[in-house]
């Protein structure tokens, strides 16, 4: 069974996805006036008595005990209970008093507290200092939960190993490593667009989430205008990714080598048009499910260090590295002008992520 905490956008499961049913559950909203989170949050050991003030925790409702009361729930063998992030962790504790047997799994994708204080750090460097404090006072929050608050999971799973690194916790006994995976197309599905006289770069990304905002518009001001200068083929970018705000947008519609696709039909598409994927990310969580997709379809792939963190990967051998304009420059020239080495990548990040990284 599985269970979907307000899940408006959530897609349903393939007609082969092994659960008897799927059910939506409404949470509660946070309670209290902004002034009133405000000063929890300054106050956040007080986290520990109450998650009132929270941000972004789901509260439990009576509308799951109605779920979990169902004819078809009622005396159902359950003998795990595997819970997807850590703001559902009131949830799993409801469920969890129903079937007291059952062995509890947490997936934490990332250390909460760490990607709320990264992204932070985006929103800084972008001029946006009230929502940044913002963040670091609800990572503060989720610091304490992570490293105080009691739990009976027997383990909790990160996407990256790494950050289990001197991670102290007592939400579980043990902490491990499961790398997101991501469907591989068919070989079919790749096609090379070498032949085009235009180089097509592409960024894929939720617009409204700090870290790919700060990027696109790191490329936009700092990385494009140094690759103009080195770049004689014919070029262009297409950023794709919902929620723009109106303030990018219209940034975006003011250079006329950068398509903008709010809503794309098809991603398959836009990666076979593409002829290098650029993930200039300078903060985030987890591993980026960006650059395995570009993997998948057969893409080199230029990015900074922080775009392929927590992956497998080798510089020059699955994706070429850049951190400052100059070197993003250099890389997509290189790609640009020597199609074998585009190859090589494209190729090398294609069977890694096929041999470490494929949904099954």
């Amino acid at each position: 069974c599985v269970l979907v905490v307000n899940g408006q956008d959530f897609s349903p499961p393939p007609s082969d996805y092994p659960a008897a049913a799927v059910h939506h559950v409404r949470a509660a909203p946070v309670s209290g006036t902004r002034w009133g989170r405000a000063l929890r949050m300054l106050l956040f050991p007080s986290c520990l008595l109450s998650r009132r003030g929270v941000a972004d925790w789901q509260h439990v409702t009576p509308e799951l005990e109605a779920v979990l009361s169902s004819p078809w729930l009622v005396g159902a063998p359950v003998e795990r209970i595997v819970v997807f992030r850590f703001y559902l962790h009131d949830f799993a504790q409801a469920v969890s008093k129903h079937w007291p047997q059952a062995e509890m799994e947490i997936d934490l994708d990332d250390i909460e507290s760490r990607t709320r204080w990264s992204v932070a750090g985006s929103l800084f460097r972008m001029g946006r200092y009230l929502e940044a404090l913002r963040r670091v006072g609800s990572g503060a929050q989720y610091a304490m939960l992570e490293r105080f608050m009691p739990g009976r999971y027997v383990k909790a799973w990160l996407a990256n190993g790494l950050d289990g690194s001197g991670w102290r916790t007592r939400l579980a006994l043990s902490v491990a490593e499961r790398p997101n995976r991501i469907s591989v197309p068919p070989a079919s599905a790749l096609h090379d667009p070498s032949q085009t006289s235009t180089l097509r770069l592409l960024f894929i990304g939720t617009l409204d989430y700090p870290p790919n905002e700060e990027a696109v518009l790191d490329l936009v001001n700092l990385h494009l205008p140094e690759l103009a200068k080195r770049l004689e083929r014919p070029w262009s970018l297409c950023v794709v990714g919902r929620h723009a705000s109106d303030r990018l947008v219209a940034i975006l519609k003011q250079a006329p080598q950068i398509e903008l696709i709010p809503d794309a039909e098809s991603l398959v598409d836009c990666y076979r048009s593409a002829h290098v994927v650029v993930v200039p990310l300078r903060a985030g969580g987890g591993t980026k499910l960006k650059t395995l997709e570009a993997f998948a379809h057969m893409r080199p792939v230029v990015s900074t260090a922080h775009g392929v963190r927590g992956l497998s990967v080798a510089a020059s051998e699955h994706y070429l590295a850049a951190e400052t304009p100059a070197e993003f420059a250099d890389a997509i020239v290189r790609l640009a002008s020597d199609p074998a080495l585009a190859q090589r990548i494209a190729l090398a990040g294609h069977a890694l992520c096929k041999q470490r990284y494929e949904a099954v």
